[in-house]
């Protein structure tokens, strides 16, 4: 089974960084093709005492797919789609597949997955899967756990285990948390086991989509308009997600010359989606600019995306502020700066309110309001922040900084970590929530499922 594992430098290099820049070194890779060969590893390094870290394509930043203590397990060879059940409405899937190409799949049959984080042409559906992963379609359809029915998992011993989320009409055999096992190990982060199979909800893609860029003069319009439809005080309209982005974000897209569309006023917008009936798109459109009117949008300078391209092209301009503010990071690593970026969410009425006391304390911190950009899911209260520190002591600043909003972030009744989870480097940002007892259990569990620690070692709280 050595000859299984690699321990090849050159190769180790590529899987030791993730999207947030931290590098670690494994002493080991191992990418099996088959369950077989996957648990003879597991059994192998248990043996060995040789610790594993499942890994996805590693696009989060919280360091969960990365280790410096032992095995990288990829599944990166596993990317089948084993069945597609019409008539029952799921899917079987290896884990190695990109979360796209399983989409894409699926939409040439009539089918849908909703979870879109803005890396899925890049993330695996294992990786999606161990960190519970969202995206703007999550403010009408939920997260990843939402929609994964049960799975297919090799435990510490090499054993597989198959743990579902209970589909029947009423159950009271225990604990109503364990009628769903599998969410368990729905963002788990690799601590439990090793995923080797899923069965996901998949929907008819019975509608069609059209989406909206609006912009707005002022934070205070575009916030009353987030808070309003959320009310529901908008019957006519019905998103499927409202994502916005800041000044800072449309100035980047605005120098980068690749988005003429981008008008100069504005000071943020707000980029939203709407499924529909072919009978119903003008009726909607329609309803959706009077709404945008009476919110106080710029009506003249709104964009309507009705057709694949159009919004394929909404969604570019989108996600370059993310990808342009990495580039950002990689350019000033050298010196010790680097992308640091929040995760926390507040409920969606606290959400001016928080966003008005974050500015000042950015300032305080070194970061004023041009050099932080502000982006991700309005209508969820979980605005994605981040900063590019250009020096190890603006780095410094920047992790405390984050800290401080996590912080103010639980004042307000939210959370630390909405998407990306906890993983290596967020672990102090989660104990500040005092969740004890869900680390008592969390540790528990840990010690019945791996009592040696044998998985993803410095995850989460272990």
């Amino acid at each position: 089974m050595i000859n299984k594992l690699i321990n090849d430098p050159g190769v180790l290099e590529g899987y030791s960084e993730d999207g947030g820049g931290t590098q670690l070194v494994p002493d080991y890779l191992a990418r099996p093709s088959s369950v077989e060969e996957l648990q003879e590893i597991v059994k192998y390094c248990a043996a060995e005492s040789i610790p594993i870290t499942p890994t996805g394509a590693r696009t989060c930043d919280t360091g969960s797919g990365l280790t410096d203590k032992g095995l990288i397990l990829s599944n990166e060879k596993r990317k089948k789609i084993l069945e597609i059940n019409e008539d029952q409405g799921f899917c079987d899937v290896e884990p190695g597949i990109y979360l796209y190409d399983l989409k894409q799949e699926l939409k040439g049959r009539g089918f849908f997955y909703p979870p879109d984080p803005s890396s899925e042409k890049i993330a695996t559906l294992g990786g999606t899967v161990a960190t519970n992963a969202a995206g703007a379609r999550s403010f009408k359809y939920g997260q990843t756990a939402d929609h994964v029915i049960g799975m297919e998992v090799v435990l510490a011993d090499g054993s597989k285990e198959w743990v579902a989320n209970y589909q029947g009409t009423k159950c009271t055999t225990g604990p109503a948390s364990l009628q769903q096992l599998g969410r368990l190990f729905v963002g788990s982060e690799g601590i439990f086991g090793v995923f080797s199979k899923f069965r996901l909800k998949i929907y008819p893609e019975s509608f069609e989509t059209f989406a909206i860029c609006a912009y707005f003069k002022t934070t205070e319009d575009m916030h009353a308009f987030n808070r309003d439809i959320n009310a529901g005080l908008y019957e006519a309209v019905s998103p499927r997600s409202l994502e916005f982005m800041d000044e800072s974000c449309l100035n980047l897209i605005k120098n980068s010359g690749k988005f003429p569309q981008v008008p100069e006023t504005g000071s943020c917008t707000v980029i939203l989606e709407q499924e529909f009936q072919a009978e119903q798109q003008e009726r909607y459109l329609m309803a959706w600019l009077d709404v945008l009117e009476k919110a106080g949008a710029i009506v003249e300078d709104t964009v309507v995306a009705d057709s694949d391209g159009k919004i394929a092209e909404l969604r570019e301009l989108r996600h370059y502020p993310p990808s342009r503010i990495w580039e950002m990071g990689k350019q000033v690593q050298s010196e010790g700066g680097k992308k640091v970026s929040t995760d926390w969410a507040v409920p969606v009425n606290q959400l001016e309110a928080m966003m008005e006391k974050a500015e000042p304390l950015c300032e305080s911190f070194g970061f004023p309001k041009e050099r932080v950009f502000r982006y991700a899911h309005l209508g969820d209260g979980h605005p994605h922040y981040n900063f590019v520190p250009r020096n190890h002591q603006e780095t410094k600043n920047a992790l405390e900084l984050r800290k401080e909003l996590s912080k103010l972030a639980l004042q307000f009744g939210g959370t630390i970590a909405g998407e990306h989870g906890v993983g290596k480097f967020r672990k102090e940002l989660f104990y500040m929530e005092k969740a004890h007892l869900k680390m008592r259990l969390m540790r528990s569990l840990k010690e019945e499922l791996d009592p040696n620690g044998l998985f993803s070692p410095g995850n989460i709280t272990t």
